[in-house]
C-alpha cells in the first residue's frame, strides 16, 4: 500500500459503467507516433461478478478509438463534442484513427499486471494496450498542432437496422495535446478533489472558469483544484537521431575566428627610468590553438572547468636590443609560475644583489558584462633597463602551459563508468522484483522506496551523459533539455521501465567507448594546427605541456632608452604612489580623490559649480562632471631641472623651461633624435645669450627699424647690383624690431622660407626662443605692417585661444560651441573663462588674454593636459580594448586600469607642442585583483522537477481547449444538445496488442539496444 497515493476511485475506474481509457505514454518519432494506453480495473476476487472485465456485454462490444489530430480547431470540436466521435476520421484531412476491439482473448492474466494500492487500501490493476501510427507528417520539424484523443464505446449488436444507432454507449473522452503552436507541451494538469484526492474522471468547465467533476453538471458534483505538473506522457525520440553524429566527432574547435592571444603592451616609464608594463593573455584562445582537444573549449562552462586545472608552468620575460648595436643577447628580467591552477606567484629577480625585474598578476576591474572572463593580465617592472642611456629595446614573453584537456576527458570518462555501474545496479534491482514484466513498468513498491535517492541517481546519470555528449557535439540548450526530459521520462520509476534504463545505459556505453578511443589516439597534440607566434613543445600525446611566445616588436611597442631620458611630466605626485605592488604604478583611490580636490582648488579655487556668462548665452559649469577626466601636470622634469607646479612659479620659471623644451622639440623634429637634457636655461640673460649665439652662428642679424629703412633705400636706388648682392641686401634675410608673425606655426614656415637663401634650414628652429624675448614678435593686438613678408591672415593658436576663452568676444566658446563640445573641455581651461588665474587677465579691461608674457605658462600648464581614460572591457578580443573617460564614479572601485593621453583641441589653440612623455602613463587606480578568470557554473541542463509522483495516465494536457457550456452565475450547467451524426461507414478495427513480456522483448530486439531506442513505454511525473 502506498502512503503517498490518495485517489478518488469513482473517477478512476468507470464512467457510467464504461471503463476509463487513459493515455500513459505518447512516443513521437519521425513518421511515427506510438500511444500506450492504460485501462484500470478494480477486482474483488471474492466476488466473481465484480469489474468490467467480468461483464460479458462490455467484453463482447467494447471498442477503443484512438485519434491523431493535426488541427487545433478539429481537436477543440472533438473534445467539446461538436462532432460525432464515431465518424471515420481517416476520411478527414487533418485526422487519422485506429480502433481497438477488446475481447476476453486479448486481456492478460490481471493478477500478473501492475497494480496500484492507494493510502486507503483501494487496489486497481492496469491493463496496457499499444497503438502505433505511421504518418509522414511527423518529420524532423514540429507540427504546428498535434493531439491524441481516446474514447471507449460499446458497439450496438443490433446496428444492422437503420433505425438503431451504431453505438449504445460512449465512455469518457480522454485527450492530450502533444504540440501547440509547434512547441512541445511541457506541462500537464492534475485535478484534485476538495478532500485532496487525485481525480482522473471526466470534467467540465464552468462559466466562471473553474473545473468540476463529471462530464455534465449535477448538484452532487464538486469543484476540482488544478495543479500544473511536468508533462511526463510525451517522449520525443526524434532527438536521438542527433546523437548519431558522435560517430564522426572532431576534437578540434569549430570556432575558426582568429582572435588575438596576447593584448597590446601597455608600457610606461617611471620617475626612476624604470620601465613598467602590463600585458594580457586570452587563455581560451591560447588553449584553443594548442591543446589536444580544443573542441572542449567551445563551451564556456567546460572552458571554465578546464581552466581550473590548467596552469602556467613558467612565464619568462625577456628584453633584447634591436637597433644597430643589437648583439642578439636576450636579458631575462623576470620569471615565475602558478603555484596552483590560476594562482600566480609574484616574483622579484635579482642578480648579485642588484634588482633586475619583477612580475605579478594584476587584473583590471572591468564592467560586470565585459567579455574578460578568460583573460589574465601580468604586470612587469624592468629595473635593469634604467642603467641604459641609449638603445632601442623589445620585450618578449615566453609562457609554458599545462594542458588539462586530456586529464579533463579522462575524469569525465571515469565518471561515466561509475554512472554506468550505478545504473547497472539500479536495473538489476528493478528486474528482480522491482518491475511488472506483463505491464512493462516498475511496480509500486519499487516506486515508493527511496524516492529521493532514485531521483538523484537518475538525474546525476542523465546530467553526466549530456555533459559528455556536448564535449564534442554542438548541442543547443533546447536540444539538451529535450534529451534530458525524454530520458527522465523513460527511466524514472513513476513513468519509465527497464527498457528505458537499458537505453540510457547503451547511450552512456557508446560515449565511454568513443572517449577511450580518443584518449588512446596517437599524434593528437597539434596535427593540422598552426599558431602565430606560438609553438608546441612536442607531438607526444602524453606530454601535456605546450609553449607560446609573444614578441612585442612593432615600432610603437619598442622602448627607446635614449629618447627623453630624464625628461617627462609627472601627473600622479610620484612620491605618493603605492610601492607595495610590483608592476604598474598603483594610486590609492583616496590619494587620487585628494589630488583631484587639490587641482580643483588650484585651478578653480573651488569644487563648486560655476556660472559663466558669455556675450549672448550662459553656461553652468558642473565641476564634478569631468573632474576626473582631465589632469594637469604636477611637475615637469628636464635633466636636473624640476619645475614643481604645485607651488608658486615665476614668469622666468615658465619662460626658461619653455625655451628649453621648445628647443628640444625642434631638435627632435630636425634630427629625429632627442637631446640629452642636463639643465634648463635658468635666467633671462642666458636666454638672450643663447638665442644671439644661435643666430650669429647662422649669420643672422637683429636690426633696428632705421637700419631696415636704409637697406630698403639702398636696394631701391641701386641699378647695378648683381642678383647675389640683391639677395644679401633683401630685407627678408633679417629680423627687425617690428618684425613678427601673427601665427607662430605659420610664421615659422614663412620665416624659414624668407631666409632660405642665406641661412641653413635649421635657423628657423630658433624662432620659439626668439618669440619669448622679442615683445613685438608675438602680439594678438598688432597687425602686420611689413608688406614684404606676405603673411596670411589665418588666426594663430594664440588668437584662437583669445577668441574662444574671452567670453566678451563674439566667437567665445559658449556662444559658438554646442553643449556636448563644451562639456568635453577640461575644467582647467574652462576656469580661464571664469578668470580664475590672474596670469591670464588683462590689465584693462580685465578680460582673458593669452600673450607673450603668459604664453610660456599657458604652454606648460594647459598644452600638457592629459585626458584620463579607464579600460571598461573588450570588443572582439584582447586587441580591441574599450576605453571610456574616467568619470566621477571612482568611489568603492578598485583595480581600474587607467591611461593618460595628451589633450588637444585646435579650436581652442591647445595642442601637445612639447611631445613630452608622461611618467606612469598607464597605472592602476586602486588595488588590482590577482586573477580575473571567473568560474562559470556547470553546463546548463534542465531536468523536470520531481516534486510530484503522479502516474502519467492520470494527467491531462488539453484543459486549455475545453469550452464552458454553463452560463448561470450560480454555477448551474445547461447542457448543450448535440445531435449525433452517426457514421457513414463501418469503423476500421484493429486487434489490440497486449504489452506483455514477450511483446516488450520483441520490440527490444527490433529497436532497442542494437538500434536507436527501445519500444518500451516511458515518461515521468514528479
Amino acid at each position: 500500500m502506498s502512503r503517498f497515493l490518495k485517489i478518488e476511485q469513482n473517477g478512476l475506474m468507470t464512467n457510467q459503467g464504461m471503463p476509463n481509457v487513459n493515455m500513459r505514454n505518447i512516443i513521437v518519432d519521425i513518421n511515427k507516433v506510438a500511444v500506450h494506453l492504460s485501462i484500470k480495473e478494480k477486482l474483488d476476487f471474492k466476488d466473481p461478478r465484480a469489474g468490467w472485465t467480468r461483464n460479458s456485454n462490455i467484453l463482447n462490444n467494447l471498442k477503443i478509438k484512438v485519434i491523431l489530430c493535426f488541427e487545433e480547431k478539429m481537436t477543440k470540436n472533438i473534445i467539446n463534442k461538436k462532432v460525432s466521435i464515431l465518424q471515420d476520421f481517416n476520411k478527414l484531412d487533418h485526422t487519422v484513427q485506429q480502433i481497438l476491439s477488446i475481447s476476453e482473448d486479448n486481456i492478460p492474466d490481471i493478477s500478473s499486471l501492475f497494480k496500484i494500492k492507494d493510502s486507503e487500501g483501494n487496489t486497481c490493476y492496469d491493463i496496457p494496450y499499444y497503438v502505433e501510427f505511421s504518418d509522414s507528417r511527423m518529420t524532423k520539424e514540429n507540427p504546428s498542432h498535434l493531439s491524441c484523443i481516446v474514447v471507449p464505446y460499446l458497439e450496438n449488436t443490433r446496428r444492422g437496422t437503420k433505425d438503431v444507432a451504431a453505438f449504445s454507449k460512449i465512455g469518457k473522452i480522454s485527450s492530450d495535446i502533444i504540440f501547440k503552436t509547434s512547441k512541445l507541451m511541457k506541462k500537464s494538469t492534475a485535478f484534485y478533489t476538495k478532500g485532496g484526492k487525485l481525480y482522473a474522471g471526466s470534467v467540465h468547465l464552468m462559466a466562471n472558469g473553474r473545473v468540476m467533476e463529471g462530464g455534465g453538471h449535477s448538484s452532487d458534483q464538486g469543484y476540482l483544484k488544478t495543479r500544473f505538473v511536468p508533462n511526463s506522457k510525451v517522449q520525443d525520440h526524434r532527438i536521438f537521431d542527433r546523437i548519431h553524429e558522435i560517430d564522426n566527432l572532431d576534437v578540434n574547435s569549430r570556432n575558426k575566428e582568429e582572435k588575438a592571444q596576447f593584448s597590446d603592451i601597455h608600457l610606461s616609464r617611471d620617475l626612476n627610468e624604470n620601465v613598467r608594463f602590463l600585458f594580457g593573455i586570452d587563455c581560451k584562445e591560447i588553449y584553443r590553438k594548442n591543446t589536444k582537444f580544443s573542441k572542449l573549449l567551445d563551451s564556456p562552462s567546460i572552458m571554465s572547468q578546464i581552466a581550473m586545472g590548467t596552469s602556467i608552468r613558467s612565464i619568462k620575460i625577456f628584453r633584447q636590443r634591436v637597433d644597430e648595436k643589437n648583439e642578439g643577447f636576450s636579458r631575462m628580467i623576470a620569471s615565475s609560475e602558478d603555484r596552483s591552477p590560476r594562482v600566480f606567484a609574484p616574483a622579484t629577480c635579482r642578480e648579485n644583489g642588484a634588482l633586475i625585474g619583477s612580475i605579478e598578476e594584476a587584473s583590471p576591474s572591468l564592467k560586470a558584462n565585459a567579455s574578460g572572463e578568460n583573460f589574465r593580465f601580468f604586470s612587469v617592472v624592468d629595473y635593469d633597463v634604467s642603467s641604459h642611456t641609449d638603445g632601442l629595446f623589445e620585450y618578449r614573453a615566453e609562457i609554458k602551459f599545462k594542458d588539462n584537456t586530456r586529464e579533463y576527458l579522462q575524469s569525465k570518462t571515469q565518471q561515466l563508468l561509475e554512472s554506468y555501474n550505478i545504473l547497472k545496479t539500479y536495473l538489476s534491482t528493478a528486474i528482480i522484483g522491482g518491475s511488472s514484466p506483463s505491464s512493462n513498468r516498475f511496480n509500486q513498491d519499487f516506486i515508493d522506496s527511496e524516492r529521493k535517492k532514485k531521483d538523484n541517481l537518475l538525474r546525476g546519470c542523465i546530467r553526466l551523459y549530456i555533459e559528455n555528449l556536448i564535449l564534442f557535439m554542438e548541442l543547443p540548450t533546447k536540444e539538451r533539455d529535450q534529451i534530458s526530459r525524454t530520458l527522465m521520462n523513460m527511466t524514472h520509476p513513476i513513468s519509465g521501465n527497464v527498457d528505458g534504463v537499458r537505453f540510457l545505459m547503451s547511450l552512456i556505453e557508446k560515449i565511454i567507448s568513443k572517449n577511450i578511443e580518443l584518449l588512446e589516439e596517437k599524434d593528437f597534440l597539434t596535427e593540422g594546427k598552426s599558431t602565430h607566434a606560438s609553438t608546441t613543445m612536442s607531438a607526444n600525446p602524453y606530454v601535456d605541456i605546450f609553449e607560446t611566445t609573444k614578441v612585442y616588436s612593432r615600432e610603437e611597442e619598442l622602448y627607446d632608452a635614449g629618447r627623453s631620458r630624464n625628461t617627462g611630466v609627472d601627473y600622479l605626485q610620484g612620491s605618493q604612489q603605492n610601492s607595495r605592488y610590483q608592476g604598474l604604478a598603483v594610486i590609492p583611490t583616496r590619494q587620487w580623490k585628494n589630488r583631484i580636490a587639490g587641482e580643483n582648488e588650484k585651478y578653480l579655487n573651488s569644487s563648486k559649480d560655476l556660472r559663466l556668462n558669455a556675450q549672448k548665452g550662459n553656461y553652468n559649469l558642473n565641476v564634478q562632471a569631468n573632474q576626473n577626466t582631465f589632469v594637469a601636470p604636477t611637475a615637469i622634469y628636464f635633466g636636473e631641472t624640476t619645475l614643481d607646479l604645485q607651488g608658486k612659479n615665476s614668469e622666468l620659471d615658465f619662460m626658461s623651461l619653455d625655451a628649453s623644451l621648445a628647443k628640444r622639440s625642434e631638435t627632435i623634429k630636425r634630427n629625429n633624435k632627442d637631446t640629452f637634457a642636463e639643465t634648463a636655461t635658468s635666467n633671462e640673460e642666458n636666454i638672450i645669450y643663447e638665442t644671439a649665439n644661435f643666430l650669429n652662428e647662422k649669420s643672422v642679424s637683429l636690426l633696428s627699424n632705421t637700419e631696415i629703412e636704409l637697406i630698403n633705400t639702398m636696394i631701391s636706388g641701386a641699378t647695378d647690383l648683381t642678383s647675389t648682392q640683391e639677395a644679401e641686401l633683401n630685407v627678408s634675410s633679417y629680423i627687425g624690431e617690428q618684425a613678427f608673425f601673427k601665427d607662430p606655426e605659420e610664421g615659422d614656415a614663412q620665416f624659414q622660407e624668407a631666409i632660405s637663401k642665406t641661412l641653413e634650414r635649421d635657423v628657423s628652429k630658433a624662432f620659439p626662443i626668439v618669440s619669448q624675448i622679442s615683445p613685438n614678435l608675438i602680439s594678438n593686438e598688432q597687425t602686420i605692417s611689413n608688406e614684404s613678408r606676405n603673411i596670411s591672415d589665418k588666426a594663430s593658436s594664440i588668437n584662437k585661444t583669445n577668441e574662444k576663452l574671452n567670453l566678451q568676444k563674439k566667437g567665445n566658446i559658449i556662444d559658438t560651441m554646442n553643449k556636448e563640445e563644451v562639456q568635453d573641455v577640461p575644467n582647467q581651461i574652462m576656469a580661464l573663462t571664469a578668470l580664475q588665474n590672474p596670469s591670464f587677465i588683462s590689465d584693462n579691461p580685465g578680460e582673458f588674454v593669452r600673450n607673450y608674457k603668459n604664453n610660456a605658462e599657458f604652454n606648460i600648464r594647459y598644452n600638457t593636459l592629459q585626458r584620463v581614460e579607464v579600460l571598461t572591457g573588450f570588443g572582439k578580443g584582447l586587441k580591441d580594448p574599450i576605453w571610456k573617460p574616467l568619470t566621477n564614479q571612482v568611489d568603492n572601485t578598485e583595480g581600474l586600469l587607467v591611461r593618460m593621453t595628451p589633450y588637444s583641441n585646435p579650436d581652442l589653440g591647445v595642442s601637445d607642442i612639447y611631445d613630452l612623455p608622461a611618467y606612469n602613463r598607464y597605472f592602476f587606480l586602486g588595488s588590482p585583483g590577482k586573477t580575473a578568470m571567473s568560474i562559470s557554473g556547470r553546463t546548463r541542463i534542465s531536468l523536470p522537477t520531481s516534486t510530484m509522483y503522479i502516474y502519467p495516465e492520470l494527467l491531462n494536457s488539453s484543459l486549455s481547449l475545453l469550452e464552458s457550456s454553463a452560463t448561470s452565475k450560480g454555477g448551474t450547467r445547461f447542457k448543450r444538445k448535440v445531435k449525433p451524426q452517426g457514421i457513414t461507414a463501418a469503423p476500421t478495427t484493429t486487434t489490440p496488442t497486449r504489452t506483455t513480456q514477450r511483446a516488450a522483448a520483441t520490440r527490444t530486439r527490433a529497436t532497442g539496444m542494437t538500434g536507436r531506442r527501445t519500444g518500451g513505454t516511458g515518461g515521468g511525473g514528479y
